[in-house]
């Protein structure tokens, strides 16, 4: 099993009112497959992928995204353990959001680090901030 789903909810409270983003998801996606998650504005599509990546947790467990007590769960590739395979996978959001008062240097660490490859290598970031041409730039704030 590639990403296996069980029982998933999420609830938002804004403007003092209860908003339901997912309700009781299931499904399973086996290797070789293509899912396409397909929906309007508002149906939980980006609220499912961030449980399913880690950023967020589902309401049923917010300690652990290994399994809930009321049988709420996320799987990638076999393991519960979303940290252990985190660097297997990759998240775009429609939106990114950058954090505004860091360098385009330390964003790149940053990247890095919560992909869990290890050390940093300060070389390579140098490389890639030449290649798109803001190596003279590598101390200015993002916002700027």
């Amino acid at each position: 099993m590639i990403i296996e789903i069980k029982g998933l909810s999420k609830t938002y409270k804004k403007n003092f009112k209860t908003i339901q983003a997912l309700k009781q998801v299931s499904f399973t996606v086996e290797p070789n497959r293509i899912l396409g998650i397909l929906g309007p504005n508002g149906a939980g599509k980006t609220t499912l992928l961030k449980i399913i990546t880690g950023i967020i947790q589902p309401d049923k467990d917010r300690d652990s995204n290994k399994g809930g007590k009321n049988g709420d769960s996320v799987s990638l590739f076999g393991s519960p353990d979303i940290e252990a395979v985190k660097h297997r996978i990759g998240f775009l959001p429609e939106s990114p959001e950058f954090f505004r008062n860091i360098s385009a240097y330390e964003l790149l660490v940053f990247a890095h680090k919560v992909s869990g490859r290890g050390a940093v290598d300060e070389k390579r970031i140098v490389s890639l901030l030449e290649r798109v041409n803001l190596h003279k730039e590598k101390g200015e704030r993002i916002k700027t």
